[in-house]
């Protein structure tokens, strides 16, 4: 039973990193192009340029055919779908801006409950274990922590990474 549920938690775990590093990359990508549009519209709004449009530019409008642009939508066009905005592309500046940010922040929410969920299933274990040795009257789970160790959510500090990568 112990076994069947480590399977269960580690199944979810190893799902829930690859979509979050998954989103990682998206949210990486979208950073990116934000400030590419931030650099192209100063530009536009230079005190010599009054060619400026107040309603928001298509994207296309707001890169032109750049090169980085081109490789960037090219990797969100490789993300997969549960990553992918596919809403009309039209909006402006602060629209971008403040929706990227909510991203960001809510982004961020699910790798703290990421870590939560790590953190508290691996207490669990020790207490359960812990619970155990005490019933039974011998140390299995010196031998089961060996066990629990060879997980990959156990020894994992990809969040922790992506944390850290989203905090800067």
């Amino acid at each position: 039973m112990l076994d069947q549920d480590l399977e269960t938690i580690s199944k979810f775990y190893d799902s829930k990193e690859k979509e979050a590093e998954a989103k990682y990359e998206a949210i990486e990508i979208q950073v990116k192009i934000v400030k590419s549009f931030a650099s192209k519209l100063s530009k536009t709004n230079s005190p010599g340029n009054h060619d400026s449009n107040d309603r928001g530019l298509h994207f296309g409008e707001w890169f032109g055919r750049s090169d980085s642009v081109d490789s960037a939508l090219t990797e969100i066009s490789n993300l997969p779908d549960s990553v992918k905005y596919t809403n009309d592309q039209h909006v402006s500046y602060n629209v971008a801006r403040s929706r990227l940010k909510m991203a960001i922040t809510e982004y961020y929410r699910s790798l703290e409950l990421l870590k939560s969920f790590k953190i508290l299933n691996e207490t669990g274990f020790h207490k359960i274990l812990k619970k155990f040795d005490k019933t039974a009257g011998w140390k299995a789970s010196t031998l089961y922590f060996q066990k629990l160790n060879q997980y990959h959510w156990i020894r994992s500090r990809k969040i922790d990474d992506l944390l850290d990568g989203t905090e800067v």
